[in-house]
């Protein structure tokens, strides 16, 4: 596949290239985002509790 201007993709994205990480960290990795449709459907960030005041 592509990722093109005007297409909807499913994606994930990761907090490390899990292709070139150290094989000891790969379970470490976290979701970053998923993206279904070419719709945000999961934003780490979005998910933690606010701490700044």
């Amino acid at each position: 596949g592509s990722i093109t201007l005007g297409k909807l993709g499913d994606l994930v994205v990761l907090s490390e290239d899990i292709m070139t990480v150290p094989a000891e960290r790969i379970l470490d990795t976290e979701v970053v985002m998923t993206i279904v449709g070419g719709r945000v459907v999961y934003r780490r960030d979005a998910e933690r509790p606010r701490t700044d005041g």
